[in-house]
């Protein structure tokens, strides 16, 4: 018997009932062999007739010695041959996915129990297969039995015809693999039934074995279950996330809607006050114009008047031209007072700002503090 090491699963518990009694080994890998941890025999009353009740009682039993002994969960279910369909055939070399469906084919033509939702395990060799079918009683009842009672069935096998065991004080073979006994084991009295049970453990922590029959579907299988418990979290994960994301959304956009609804009524409220701007504005934009008809037709004057007439439109408030004279060159001397030197220095930026109104660029020639809060200067003008 060929063994694959699998560490998935440290510890495993096997099962077997026969005549009322049931047979538990529990088996944990240590290193690269195993150890039998704990075995039982205990008596279960079974009704052959009620397969479910009994399914029921006996996961009852397993889940107490589960939890007075500490054992593991994770069973390996060994059923035996009086409880299962045997089918026999020679098949022509397939691939192992066809001769499932060829089994299939068979078995529904001559299966005894047609209706039920019945589970199938074969094995081949040679071209000679051997199948057995377990009724639906004996198979998902027990299974849901089992999970109700809070057990992890990793598979249900069917017992061996030939099991080559070699049961010592201190140890059990079966094939090539040893199981060793503790203090506590050896003290059990070992059976063939107890072999059995060890069988069931030996298959879950490594399966596959050659020859192994199991009859637990792929989707009831612990890895499988556990994949879609998985993918199940995940998709859940998913659309929880995908709603937070559109009810924020939706927040965000109603939100966007409540704003542009308020700006829409300031808009509106703001209706007179933007038509006055306007009015304001093209009022502006034709006193600019006629200010700038009126400096094109005075340009090429040099009159007193014009003079006045650009000194009175370039004022600064805090600023005022007490005397004026003639200076050389065809300039104005202005004499005047600020109030502060900042005035002072916006007004004659009023005069560089707007040379277009001079004949030449305005002079600054003297400026003082005549007395506190008083400024006095002299500046010349070309008109």
């Amino acid at each position: 018997m060929a063994w694959e090491i699998s560490r998935q699963t440290p510890r495993a518990v096997g099962v077997y009932t026969a005549g009322g009694i049931l047979y538990l080994v529990e088996v944990v890998a240590a290193g690269d062999g195993f150890e039998i941890r704990q075995a039982f025999r205990r008596t279960v009353v079974q009704d052959n007739t009620e397969p479910t009740m009994a399914g029921s009682r006996l996961a009852e039993e397993i889940k107490l010695l589960c939890l007075t002994h500490g054992l593991s969960r994770r069973v390996g279910l060994v059923v035996s041959r009086e409880e299962c369909y045997i089918y026999e055939r020679v098949y022509p070399s397939l691939e192992r996915k066809e001769l499932a469906q060829a089994i299939q084919w068979d078995i529904a033509v001559n299966c005894p129990f047609a209706g039920q939702q019945y589970w199938t395990g074969f094995s081949a060799r040679e071209g000679r297969v051997l199948a057995a079918v377990l009724d639906e009683e004996r198979g998902l009842a027990r299974w849901q039995a089992f999970r109700e009672a809070g057990l992890e069935v990793g598979e249900i096998f069917l017992a061996p015809e030939e099991l080559l065991a070699r049961p010592a004080a201190d140890a059990v073979c079966l094939g090539d693999m040893v199981f060793f006994r503790n203090a506590r084991t050896r003290e059990e009295e070992w059976s063939e039934e107890m072999t059995l049970a060890l069988y069931g453990a030996a298959n879950v922590l490594r399966p596959g074995q050659e020859g192994a029959i199991g009859f637990l579907p792929e989707d009831f299988r612990p890895e499988k279950r556990a994949w879609l418990s998985y993918a199940v979290g995940l998709a859940v994960i998913t659309v929880c996330l995908m709603a937070e994301v559109f009810l924020i959304n939706l927040w965000l956009l109603r939100e966007a809607d409540q704003r542009l609804e308020e700006a829409r009524q300031r808009y509106d409220w703001t209706a007179d006050a933007r038509q006055q701007v306007a009015t304001i504005q093209q009022l502006r934009a034709e006193t600019e114009a006629l200010d700038e008809a009126l400096i094109q037709l005075s340009a090429g004057r040099r009159s007193w008047y014009y003079a006045f007439y650009v000194l009175g439109l370039l004022n600064v408030e805090d600023v005022w031209l007490t005397h004026f004279e003639p200076a050389e060159d065809g300039y104005l001397r202005c004499r005047g007072e600020a109030s502060s030197y900042g005035a002072l220095m916006e007004y004659f930026s009023l005069f560089e700002d707007n040379s277009a109104l001079l004949s030449a660029p305005p002079v600054l020639e003297h400026f003082e503090q005549a007395e506190p809060g008083s400024l006095s200067f002299t500046m010349k003008l070309r008109f």
